[in-house]
């Protein structure tokens, strides 16, 4: 059990916990608390480090999940083994038996996956155990769960997700708050998107943007790089850019007409009276309020039940299941976008709002437009 603040390896969870150069160096990033270790790849783990205090609780927790159990390599799977690890009071490390170390977990420090801080990451432990108040000096948290890993950092690229199943996008442009950008990850991975991140950005990796994304992080395809040359691969497939903007154009007015012109050229007609689609009030043809029904995308159409003129059957052809191939792009949250990124735009966009409020969270917006997005389909 490590009982020493100075020990090698708890200096080196500090610098991956306060730099980014030092995550950078060893391709490395830190996970905490039992929820984010559960959820992380076994393949990507390299070393979990428990406090006391925590060991003694998981030793009598029936509850412990299944993956928990495998990964701390416990007795084959049973609690008992936790506590009698962490009771050994071996200098630097406490012995839990090779054998009893499952072929995942031991797949994971093996070898170059183990990056360039492998020497302060012994082959032949995967679990350290750590007094508690060590673990305490480490903790990111005001509470700590006693239980913290470090794991290797997942890489994609453009390619990756140009050719996944997600066809929606959200770009950030320099999105600094760790709270922020971690939201837009989880948010992300529910409305079904990648996520293209400038550099100026804050550091995916740090532990407060990890702990927002609630494990979305290991699940989300997303890529670190110029987002102009994104913007560029991204307008070659065909992929429509919206830059979200306080001088845009009311969201709900460019979606609409949208919306309209893909279900017409998708039928081959225009939708109009009582059973049309979503109309843009701008486009002369009719209002919402006209045509007494509103459809968009994959809501499907809402047909007026007294309009007798068309079912939802009739029309169903016309209503795609698939979201948007459409990008969103969310600025700083002083500055906004850059104009550089601005100028990739094909439509600015605006989120209408009520009262005096001028502005909305960056998070908050990127949640609002990703999930109408993937609602429509263009």
């Amino acid at each position: 059990m490590i009982t020493s603040k100075n020990n090698a390896q708890i200096k080196n969870l500090r610098k991956l916990t306060e730099s980014a150069k030092a995550r950078r160096e060893q391709d490395a990033f830190i996970i905490e608390g039992t929820r984010l270790v559960s959820e992380a790849p076994a393949d990507m783990i390299r070393k979990i480090y428990v406090s006391a205090g925590e060991a003694q609780r998981l030793s009598r927790d029936e509850s412990l999940s299944e993956d928990i159990r495998r990964k701390l390599g416990a007795n084959h799977g049973t609690a008992a083994g936790i506590a009698s690890g962490a009771s050994e009071k071996k200098t630097g490390r406490a012995d839990i038996g090779t054998d009893t170390v499952t072929e995942e977990v031991k797949l994971a420090i093996e070898g170059d996956r183990l990056g360039s801080g492998s020497d302060l990451v012994p082959e032949d432990e995967t679990i350290e155990y750590v007094s508690d108040d060590v673990f305490r000096s480490i903790s990111g948290t005001v509470n700590p769960q006693g239980i913290l890993a470090i794991v290797r950092q997942p890489h994609h690229d453009m390619d990756e997700l140009l050719g996944n199943k997600h066809s929606l996008y959200v770009m950030l442009d320099d999105v600094r708050d760790p709270g922020n950008l971690g939201t837009i990850i989880r948010t992300a991975e529910a409305a079904g998107a990648n996520v293209i991140i400038s550099r100026g950005s804050a550091d995916i990796f740090n532990p407060k943007v990890v702990r927002s994304t609630m494990g979305s992080i290991f699940r989300v395809g997303f890529v670190i790089c110029d987002l102009t040359e994104a913007a560029g691969r991204l307008r070659a497939k065909g992929i429509n850019i919206f830059a979200a903007a306080l001088d845009g154009t009311d969201c709900r007015e460019v979606f609409a007409e949208r919306a309209r012109a893909a279900l017409a050229k998708q039928a081959g007609t225009e939708f109009t009276g009582r059973a049309g689609a979503v109309l843009a009030e701008q486009s002369g043809e009719a209002s919402a309020e006209q045509s007494g029904a509103a459809c968009a995308g994959r809501a499907g159409a809402v047909l007026s039940e007294q309009s007798g003129e068309a079912s939802a059957e009739r029309f169903g052809a016309a209503f795609s299941e698939e979201p948007a191939a459409a990008a969103i792009i969310i600025g700083n949250e002083a500055n906004g976008i850059s104009p550089e990124v601005m100028a990739c735009a094909d439509n600015h966009i605006k989120i209408p709002m009520q009262g005096q409020v001028e502005s909305l969270n960056a998070a908050v917006s990127a949640a609002i437009l990703m999930y109408a997005l993937s609602l429509i389909q263009f």
